[in-house]
């Protein structure tokens, strides 16, 4: 990446929102995430706030320093900065920074506020960004693969696009899969999942796996099903290194979800955004590295 930010700031009057978005999404050559909020608070206040929120959602607060893990000190720290920078910052703003910091998935580019208070309703799990995919990058099998063969709970969101509207798939996920081992069926062991379904607008859709439901992991291939693959829920297929798509049957949600939804389909179509995060084992711990596609 070309250029140095200076600890005297020098330079950032220069710098355009494309610059900002191009430090902050910076994976190989990555500042500290400390430096990269410095850097939004300061850029912000000089060119304007209203990509302030939006900047914040690239920053991994899990990565602080382990003196300023916690959410007291963040939120300290925060403070401190957002005083200094800032005479007065809208309090919709602050509240929305709080939620970013206490749960990672209000940082998705593809969830709403009201898709994740629906996911996660009454738990107080703390989520980690783990992965994203940016439009017209080729879908992350390896990473997908990774991921899923990890003893931990994990979230991965899809976007598709139908020929008419943009539609969300989020699958929560607790258990280790390996690609090419035999099917798991849920409720066996610790194995576990939900999936839940947004246009972002109500009715939203939620299913909890009943037991007898399979997931099966391939090289190129995830597929949730009930007991055979007639009965098939999600299906998500690498066509080739380019392009992957998704099948969903929406049939599977509840009647307002489907009444609301008459005459959707989402039948072999191209996922265009993907995301992962996973469940913190302690409060903004990072510990794995923060993936971004290669």
């Amino acid at each position: 990446m070309d250029g140095v930010i200076k600890t005297n700031d020098e330079g950032i009057d220069a710098l355009t929102e494309e610059d900002i978005m191009e430090w902050v999404s910076e994976e190989e050559d990555r500042l500290s995430e400390i430096q990269l909020f410095r850097l939004v608070l300061i850029w912000c206040k000089r060119c304007g706030i209203a990509q302030f929120l939006h900047f914040t959602k690239y920053i991994n607060f899990s990565r602080f320093p382990p003196q300023e893990r916690s959410i007291a000190d963040i939120d300290e720290y925060i403070t401190s900065n957002i005083n200094k920078h800032f005479e007065e910052l809208p309090k919709e703003y602050t509240d929305e920074l709080k939620k970013q910091i206490d749960n990672a998935l209000y940082q998705s580019e593809l969830l709403h506020s009201e898709d994740v208070e629906m996911i996660t309703g009454k738990e107080s799990f703390r989520w980690m960004p783990y992965y994203r995919m940016y439009p017209g990058e080729n879908f992350p099998w390896h990473i997908l693969h990774e991921v899923m063969a990890e003893d931990a709970r994990k979230l991965l969101v899809f976007k598709v696009f139908d020929g008419r509207q943009y539609w969300t798939l989020a699958c929560t996920i607790a258990g280790i899969y390996n690609y090419d081992q035999d099917p798991i069926v849920i409720g066996s062991g610790n194995y576990e999942a939900s999936i839940f379904m947004s246009r972002h607008s109500d009715p939203r859709g939620m299913v909890k796996l009943a037991r007898e439901y399979v997931i099966e992991l391939l090289s190129q291939r995830l597929d949730i099903y009930f007991k055979k693959k007639g009965n098939t829920f999600i299906s998500l297929i690498g066509k080739d290194e380019q392009e992957t798509i998704l099948s969903v049957a929406l049939d599977r949600f509840d009647r307002s979800f489907m009444q609301s939804n008459v005459g959707s389909r989402i039948r072999k179509q191209y996922v265009v955004a993907f995301e992962i995060f996973k469940l913190s084992p302690q409060p903004h711990v990072d510990y794995k590295p923060y993936h971004q596609a290669e």
